[in-house]
């Protein structure tokens, strides 16, 4: 799944880097047309005067637009890919199936195996004692996904005193 997502992010990257090459000389065009207008209408009288400031209301949204546009995607070209693990694990199209995603049809298994429903978390490992829940994470850098793997496992989030420093 990380790799899917890491193909989805590099692709979404480069279309964002082309839109940016493409975006940047028709913004500039339009931001230079803009100034004349404006320039043309400081000018101008009466009739011609309307008639340039209209021009100039009706570019300036198309402006607003491709500015917009140009930040969204300079924004996503300088995006870092960050992995979002799954909330739930993909159900079995079969009925009956004991499908897992990393251990596959665990039915003729001779070992007594116990598959939690939710998917497994991105960083730590989940504990568990009596009807309490725990994900411990061993990294300072982990405890942000922790928050959130330990939130939709209904675990609590635990560390060692060293990683809480």
């Amino acid at each position: 799944m990380e790799d899917e997502q890491r193909v989805a992010h590099n692709t979404a990257v480069e279309k964002a880097n082309k839109a940016i090459k493409d975006l940047e000389p028709r913004l500039k065009k339009r931001k230079a047309e803009l100034d004349k207008l404006n320039k043309a209408a400081n000018k101008a009288k009466d009739v011609e005067k309307s008639k340039l400031e209209s021009d100039i209301e009706t570019l300036s949204p198309k402006i607003k637009q491709l500015d917009a546009e140009l930040s969204k995607a300079k924004l996503t070209s300088s995006a870092k890919f960050e992995f979002k693990a799954p909330a739930t694990l993909p159900s079995s199209k079969k009925k009956g199936a004991k499908a897992h995603k990393f251990l596959g049809d665990t039915r003729n298994s001779k070992l007594d195996l116990s598959v939690p429903k939710e998917g497994l978390p991105q960083f730590g490992t989940l504990f568990k004692d009596g009807t309490e829940r725990y994900l411990a994470v061993s990294d300072w850098t982990h405890v942000a996904q922790g928050r959130k793997d330990a939130k939709r496992l209904k675990a609590t989030l635990c560390a060692p005193r060293e990683v809480l420093k």
